[in-house]
C-alpha cells in the first residue's frame, strides 16, 4: 500500500513542534529517499538499477503517527488507506548519496528519547531490502496515472516501531554512516 506525503506535513531536523500538533505522538525512525530525476511511464517496467540511478540520496527521518480515528490503531484496511496511512508528518533530518550496495536489511538503527537511548538494532524493516519498495513504487504509480518526479521524497517504513514523545521531549534517530534526525516537542 501507498499513500502521499503532503509538503504541509514536512518538518526539518531539530524543529520545535507544538505540544498539541498531534495527538498521538507516536514517532517512527525510517529511511527517506530523494529522487534526483523522474521516473516517467516508459512503456515498461524500470529496473532496479534504473531506478537506484534516479535517487540522489538516502535521508535518515521521522515520520509522526497520527490517526483521524478514535479507535486507532484498530482501523479496517480501506479506512487506513484513507487515514494516510497513519501519516501525520514526516521530519527529514541529514542523510548521504546513494551508494548502490547498501546493506539497507543491516543498518545499525539509534533511537533516543531526552539522551536516553530507547531502540538500537541492526536492519529492522519488515520488507528487508527497502529498494524493492522504491522499485514497486515506481513501476506501480503509472497504473494510477502518477510518477515519481525530480526532487520527490519516498518513505519507506519504520526500522525502529513507533516511540511515544512525551511534552517536552527531545527525540532522535542515528544511523551511522548515513545521517541523524532530532525533533522537539513543546512542554
Amino acid at each position: 500500500m501507498r499513500a502521499p506525503l503532503f509538503e504541509r506535513r514536512l518538518y526539518q531536523s531539530g524543529d520545535t513542534l507544538d505540544r498539541a500538533a498531534f495527538r498521538l505522538w507516536q514517532l517512527e525512525a525510517e529511511l527517506m529517499f530523494s529522487f534526483r530525476v523522474g521516473l516517467p511511464p516508459i512503456g515498461r517496467s524500470y529496473s532496479r538499477d534504473e531506478v537506484v540511478a534516479a535517487v540522489d540520496s538516502v535521508i535518515v527521518g521521522f515520520e509522526i503517527v497520527e490517526s483521524r480515528f478514535s479507535s486507532w490503531p484498530k482501523v479496517d484496511a480501506p479506512l487506513l488507506l484513507a487515514d494516510l496511512l497513519s501519516h501525520g508528518a514526516i521530519v527529514v533530518g541529514s542523510g548521504t548519496p546513494l551508494r548502490t550496495r547498501i546493506a539497507f536489511e543491516r543498518l545499525p538503527f539509534i533511537f533516543a528519547v531526552d539522551g536516553r537511548r530507547i531502540v538500537s538494532c541492526k536492519g529492522g524493516n519488515p520488507a528487508g531490502d527497502i529498494i524493492e519498495l522504491l522499485v514497486w513504487l515506481a513501476n506501480d504509480l503509472p497504473t494510477s496515472g502518477h510518477e515519481l518526479h525530480a526532487g520527490d521524497l519516498v518513505t519507506t517504513g519504520s526500522y525502529t516501531g513507533m516511540q511515544f514523545l512525551r511534552p517536552g521531549g527531545r527525540a532522535e534517530a542515528r544511523v551511522p554512516g548515513i545521517g541523524s534526525v532530532e525533533i522537539i516537542r513543546r512542554a
